[in-house]
Parts: structure tokens; C-alpha cells; sequence
């Protein structure tokens, strides 16, 4: 996704080709973005974070 957006590809072009509906990437944008710029990196930190919070893998 941050590689589509350097290139200047639009958000419906980039919806098109990962196969999701827009405002599902304006809302990771908005999650893991900062000033009109995609940060993978935080997006794959927060994922990891909540994985690990999430009751499936607590141990009793």
C-alpha cells in the first residue's frame, strides 16, 4: 500500500488492486498514517500489539 502511494496511485486505484472497498484503505491511512504519509512499519507494530492482547494466545 505505501509503495502504491508514493507512486501517486489513488485510493480507489489502490482498492482496486488489494481487492477491498475504499474506505477500508481510508481508515488504515488514518490509523497508521501521518501528514498525507503511509508508515508500514507502525501499521505492522499495532498489528503485532493487538495480537498479543487478544484473549486467543492469553494462557489460563
Amino acid at each position: 500500500m505505501s509503495a502504491l502511494l508514493e507512486r501517486g496511485i489513488s485510493v480507489s486505484e489502490i482498492a482496486k488492486t488489494v481487492k477491498c472497498h475504499r474506505s477500508t484503505i481510508y481508515r488504515e491511512l488514518k490509523r497508521c498514517g501521518e501528514k498525507q504519509q503511509y508508515l508500514p512499519e507502525k501499521a505492522h507494530q499495532l498489528s503485532v500489539a493487538k495480537r498479543q492482547q487478544t484473549d486467543k494466545y492469553r494462557i489460563p
